[in-house]
């Protein structure tokens, strides 16, 4: 198949950063919830890179704002976005961070 035709396609593209590695993912018109891209960008990397990550624990986008898994990416993302995925230990770290502020 033809990537260019690909990168044609209209909808929405997210791109997804896990660790160290970067994801572009195609999320058609951003119906699905949150939860479905970073579920999607976990298996990514578990199969490109042989790991076991688990779930996703927050999303966070490039204003540092952390999301709720269930809302729908039309709603809170941009197209061609950078986000991060807060693993376990990533997210407390977060978590301690905003106690430590108030």
């Amino acid at each position: 198949m033809n990537d260019n035709k690909i990168n044609n396609i209209q909808g929405i593209y997210v791109n997804v950063l896990i660790k160290d590695k970067k994801f572009k993912i195609f999320c058609g018109d951003g119906r699905q919830k949150l939860r479905w891209l970073t579920d999607v960008a976990i298996l990514k990397y578990e199969n490109q890179f042989s790991g076991k990550n688990g779930v996703a624990y927050g999303l966070k986008l490039e204003s540092g704002e952390i999301c709720n898994l269930n809302e729908s990416i039309k709603d809170i993302v941009k197209n061609n976005e950078n986000v991060w995925i807060l693993l376990k230990e990533e997210f407390q770290v977060f978590q301690e961070g905003l106690e430590e502020e108030e």
